[in-house]
């Protein structure tokens, strides 16, 4: 606002024979110009900054593995298979997570003998058809655990407890 100043009144130095109504056109044609632009490069601008967001999405990329989520039945009969779903947990909350495009889990039964004894997620999540073998009739609850290591090698691991008839 300072420059439009400045350049009025230079302008009015230099034309002292015009008139007043002429140089207040010009001015005002002057002081409008300039808004102009700067409407234009502003919107410019914030079309750039929006075609930016739209092409390049958001990525979490301080994000890492949490936590696991294992869903197992209420109740299994006794040699027969069942299948356990997993799903991974970002510490950002995404649900699936996942930071490679399959991950290894290690499975265990509190009782018996678990087959199979692995699972590989696919983008975070999956599911497998699982027997416990060698169990003791008296025993009426197992609990299964899924495992597995962070990047930095830290143990996450989930468990859910089942009924077993």
């Amino acid at each position: 606002m300072r420059y439009a100043s400045f350049r009025m009144v230079k302008l009015f130095r230099q034309f002292k024979n015009v008139s007043y109504i002429s140089l207040i056109l010009l001015v005002s044609v002057l002081l409008l110009s300039s808004c102009a632009d700067r409407v234009v490069s502003t919107k410019e601008q914030s079309s750039k900054e929006l075609s930016k967001e739209v092409l390049e999405p958001i990525v979490a990329t301080n994000e890492v593995l949490k936590d696991l989520h294992v869903r197992v039945p209420e109740t299994i009969l006794s040699g027969e298979a069942f299948e356990i779903r997993v799903t991974t947990i970002g510490s950002l909350g995404t649900k699936p997570f996942y930071e490679e495009d399959s991950l290894q889990l290690d499975l265990v039964s509190s009782v018996g003998q678990l087959e199979p004894s692995q699972l590989t997620l696919q983008g975070g999540i999956g599911s497998i058809q699982l027997s416990l073998s060698e169990i003791d009739s008296a025993i009426k609850t197992a609990t299964i655990t899924v495992s597995t290591k962070d990047l930095n090698q830290n143990l996450i691991s989930a468990e859910n407890t089942l009924n077993i008839q």
